[in-house]
């Protein structure tokens, strides 16, 4: 099982399906999820594989909070949602983009509400009691607010699967905040490297196995413990910048590693190199495809995952 979250406000890709004004809201909208947490999971879906996915949102009295519930109902089972915002807000995103430059997502982000954060971390550890000892667990999009629910994670689940992506804006607090003695691999990409400060050998001598630096079209860098470091290159199939790209990378690294039965803590180099090949080459597939939600089809996804071996 892949278990991702918590992430800050799910993001929703809303569609009208009809213009007729007598129609209620709900049946003139299609709703689904495309954020960094489920996006990140649809790689393992479409291979079968078990995914929870847990994201925190504000209270249920909403327009958002009423569109989100659409996408839950429509195409969300494995997605867990807490209540502990002040407000569940909808990002817009961009359909599609086919330059070079960085899509921005507008939207307002949810805060935490202080006294909910007890009472949903509650809620977070009986919805994991029941998840499999061996699940690997990753913190997508971390924030330094969201530390509660990645401390009740991360206790439920002992280590050599624990992986976490932090934003940009932790980055430079990553060292001094503990929470690199507590995973097994580090995932940021080359900007959130440099907002580090520290060289790729003080953050293994500080707690993860593994350091994953990604580059987009430019590949990227692996690093283990004891100095073994190996470049690898992208699958690229076009130039053009689509969105959900890393996430579907990111997505395939978890499903090779939960659908091969692999630990972060005892996988082999060779083992790892053939886990970067193949997210590379679904995050090649899903760079020619609009929206972040879109990816490969399950029949490609396991066509190239046998392609590795």
């Amino acid at each position: 099982m892949i278990v991702i979250g918590c992430s800050v406000n799910p993001e929703l890709l809303i569609k009208t399906i009809g213009s007729s004004a007598e129609k209620p809201l709900l049946e003139s909208v299609e709703a689904d999820f495309t954020g960094s947490s489920v996006t990140a999971g649809r790689a393992a879906l479409a291979l079968n594989l078990e995914v929870k996915t847990f994201g925190l949102v504000g209270p249920n009295n909403s327009l958002a909070s009423l569109l989100l519930s659409h996408a839950l109902n429509g195409n969300g089972k494995h997605v867990h949602c807490l209540e502990v915002l002040d407000e569940t807000s909808l990002a817009v995103i961009p359909h599609d983009s086919a330059s070079k430059e960085r899509v921005k997502v507008f939207g307002m982000k949810g805060r935490i509400v202080p006294e909910k954060v007890g009472p949903a971390c509650e809620e977070l550890r009986q919805l994991v009691a029941d998840c499999d000892g061996d699940s690997i667990v990753a913190l997508t999009g971390f924030r330094e607010e969201e530390r509660p629910f990645a401390d009740v994670m991360l206790s439920r689940f002992p280590k050599g699967n624990r992986v976490l992506i932090p934003r940009p804006e932790f980055c430079p607090k990553l060292m001094e905040s503990g929470l690199l003695g507590e995973i097994d691999c580090l995932v940021v990409n080359e900007q959130e490297f440099i907002h580090i400060g520290r060289s790729l050998s003080e953050i293994v001598n500080n707690g993860p196995r593994i350091v994953v630096v990604t580059n987009g079209s430019n590949g990227g860098t692996c690093f283990f413990e004891g100095g073994v470091e190996w470049q690898y290159n992208s699958h690229r199939l076009t130039d053009r910048e689509s969105p959900g790209t890393g996430d579907w990378f990111l997505g395939a690294v978890l499903a090779f590693m939960d659908y091969h039965r692999l630990s972060f803590s005892t996988v082999t180099h060779n083992e790892f190199h053939q886990a970067v090949k193949f997210a590379a080459m679904v995050a090649g597939h899903k760079a020619t495809m609009p929206g972040a939600k879109n990816g490969p089809p399950p029949a490609k996804i396991l066509e190239l995952l046998q392609s590795t071996h």
